[in-house]
């Protein structure tokens, strides 16, 4: 609403957010309780909210709050104001995620359960310039360790560490040709002789 010579109202969210509180819980004091405000503080918001609407919202009974015909017709609206402000804010984090994602030189490292906790000691970091300090890793198994690095773009900084114990060697064979094929260096990090691990 807007009155002659006004620029409108300006409405805070967190006020249709005690709205819709209040008509979803039928109490001022419950929704003043999962909001941490008194229930003092929770009617006076609802009183400013009504002036700025220039309506009230709720019939007042004994011992609930029941939307009245102008609550009733606006708790969509105000439902849909806050969906939209959380859809907002979901996409400044995620605009924000993709630009410190852009910005990170590190590399992505897919790792096999197996071997997920060794990447974290000296020998290995090592050997990838200190690699831990700039990595974000990504525990998977063999199968989705070589297909997150086939589906990678080429010049993407990505290092995947296999475990190969299987005893399956033409398996184990697959899984280092296909890689070679795309472009990877195959660097054993350890070899054993063991069929069982216990």
């Amino acid at each position: 609403r807007a009155d002659s010579g006004s620029q409108g109202v300006v409405m805070q969210t967190n006020y249709l957010k005690y709205f819709v509180d209040v008509a979803r819980h039928g109490s001022i004091s419950a929704a003043a309780n999962i909001n941490f405000i008194s229930s003092q503080g929770m009617s006076r918001s609802l009183g400013v909210l009504e002036t700025e609407l220039g309506c009230k919202l709720f019939r007042r009974t004994s011992n609930k709050m029941v939307l009245n015909r102008y609550g009733e017709a606006l708790l969509p609206y105000a439902s849909e104001m806050l969906r939209a402000q959380a859809d907002m804010l979901a996409c400044v984090a995620e605009l924000s995620a993709d630009e410190q994602r852009g910005e990170d030189d590190g590399v992505v490292a897919y790792l096999n359960n197996v071997c997920f906790d060794s990447a974290f000691f000296g020998p290995l970091v090592d050997s990838f310039d200190e690699v831990s300090a700039r990595a974000r890793y990504f525990q998977c198994d063999n199968d989705e360790v070589v297909e997150k690095l086939l589906s990678s773009d080429e010049g993407d900084p990505v290092i995947g560490l296999l475990c190969l114990f299987s005893i399956d060697e033409e398996r184990n064979a697959h899984f280092v040709r296909s890689l070679q094929q795309q472009g990877f260096k195959y660097q054993p990090y350890l070899h054993s002789y063991d069929e069982v691990l216990v």
